[in-house]
């Protein structure tokens, strides 16, 4: 009986673990759709820095960061929802509308609401849309 409860609380805990994981997908922008040039930026605090911050849209993550890198990746223009996130952690999201007319830059930080610990109630993470950043303060990011 006690194997039988062991086994059925290892395998809940194996579940949740898995369901808190996060994987990367390739980006594959629809052509057809007048694509926007997205840039996400990960700041250098040192609080949060030993984890990777998870960035994304529509539901799905694309790529990872690290402090003081950043990437580029293109959206369909419209109402889009980003997303950032650490690897088993809830997602904090960003819901912009886009215009190939512009521009988007984001920059990931820390959130200051987050209590180390109880990752799976506050997220890690935040989204905040900046201004682009110079070709001078960019040489200082690393791009993946």
């Amino acid at each position: 009986m006690n194997s039988i409860r062991s086994a059925m609380i290892y395998g809940m805990v194996f579940v949740t673990c898995l369901a808190g994981c996060t994987s990367i997908e390739p980006t594959q922008p629809n052509s057809s759709l007048h694509p926007v040039t997205v840039t996400i930026y990960r700041d250098s605090a040192l609080q949060g820095s030993l984890s990777y911050a998870y960035v994304g849209w529509d539901n799905k993550y694309y790529n990872k960061l690290a402090t003081k890198q950043y990437t580029v990746f293109s959206v369909p223009e419209g109402l889009q929802e980003f997303r950032v996130k650490a690897h088993a952690d809830v997602a904090n999201q960003l819901t912009l509308s886009v215009s190939r007319h512009s521009s988007i830059c984001l920059m990931v930080r820390v959130n200051p609401e987050n209590i180390v610990g109880v990752n799976w109630l506050v997220p890690s993470y935040e989204l905040k849309q900046i201004e682009c950043l110079s070709s001078q303060k960019i040489d200082a990011y690393e791009k993946v």
